[in-house]
């Protein structure tokens, strides 16, 4: 939570379009530090009878992302406010926001269940980690559900694996996965929202600093792992203006970033009533416009969401990175072969 007293650092006016009278928007470059409070988390296993959820486009089409998704977790200690998850605890019996952050649920057997549905993938498929909650947040250096994850993937050949994180952590496996990139084409896409530390802190309460993100991106880089930026969401107004965009796309091919990908944010409720909740309390006049932009509608207007991703794209030109025509997360690149192998690796 943010400090009440505290008040925003204003860098500069920004004229948007959306509000009666076009009245100017504060863009944020620095955000008040939280003020400590004591957390409870309650952690709760939760079964896995798969592993693996199929993704579909509503007309049976092969989805643009990715074939697979897979979370070893259900719910995320980070407590990004703007997450658009949160929703997905309301299918556990969880009426409040905040319970998304403070109920882990740890799936017990998946490394067994993924095991299991490999036998349902095709060569060539790409499986998603993290399309939900974060497979490296703090849990996973003391469960880790996510190592026995990529153990199992030793066993097979020829997949496309992606995973997502704001995490450190997966620094910790970077051995483990050089040795998967030598059988499967794998990617680790780090997101990040901005380089600013004190409004990264305030967007994503408890996840690792930018920078520390940005580092545990070059260790992977170092052991020939795959990995690229994933500035999302974009926040119009907070994190999108050209010098913030530069800053961090230069920062992230000074790290050794291969790629990136882009998107808006998106609230939808849950989100989006919890996430304007926070903003009020620190920067009242961004939470107007978010009120406003997303009064009807989850997504931020067109326009709006065009020019955001327009810089990205510009300063991904200047520092010569590769960012798909769209601005969407690119897809691992496909092995050359493709073939499997279910039993366990004996080093695995």
């Amino acid at each position: 939570m943010a400090g009440r007293g505290d008040a925003p650092r204003p860098v500069a006016e920004l004229l948007l379009p959306g509000l009666e009278g076009n009245a100017p928007v504060v863009a944020v470059a620095g955000a008040p530090a939280p003020v400590p409070e004591g957390r409870r988390l309650e952690l709760t296993g939760l079964d896995a009878r798969t592993a693996l959820v199929r993704q579909k486009t509503p007309h049976g089409r092969r989805a643009p992302w990715f074939d697979w998704s897979a979370n070893p977790y259900r719910g995320c200690e980070f407590g990004c406010g703007y997450c658009y998850a949160r929703y997905s605890h309301g299918y556990l019996g969880h009426d409040d926001p905040r319970a998304f952050e403070r109920s882990i649920y740890v799936k017990s057997g998946f490394a067994q269940a993924l095991r299991d549905d490999l036998r349902r993938v095709h060569p060539g498929d790409h499986i998603a980690f993290g399309t939900a909650t974060d497979p490296y947040q703090p849990l996973e250096e003391r469960e880790r559900v996510m190592l026995g994850a990529l153990r199992v993937l030793l066993a097979a050949e020829g997949l496309s694996i992606s995973i997502t994180t704001k995490s450190a952590l997966v620094a910790r496996d970077a051995a483990l996965l050089a040795r998967l990139a030598e059988r499967h084409a794998v990617h680790v896409n780090f997101s990040v929202t901005t380089v600013d530390a004190r409004l990264a802190r305030f967007l994503e309460p408890r996840a690792p600093t930018p920078q520390k993100r940005l580092e545990a991106l070059a260790t992977l880089h170092r052991h020939g792992v795959g990995a690229g930026v994933f500035l999302m969401p974009l926040l119009p107004g907070m994190t999108d203006s050209e010098a913030d965009v530069d800053a961090l796309v230069r920062a992230a091919c000074e790290a050794g970033a291969e790629r990136l990908g882009a998107q808006v944010v998106f609230l939808r409720e849950p989100s989006r009533s919890h996430f304007l909740r926070e903003l009020r309390r620190a920067y009242p006049r961004v939470a107007a416009r978010y009120a406003w932009w997303t009064r009807t509608n989850s997504r931020l207007p067109g326009e709006v969401r065009d020019e955001a991703v327009r810089r990205v794209r510009a300063a991904a030109a200047r520092h010569g990175l590769s960012m798909s025509g769209d601005g969407t997360p690119p897809r691992p690149r496909r092995p050359q072969q493709a073939r499997f192998a279910f039993e366990v690796a004996a080093d695995a």
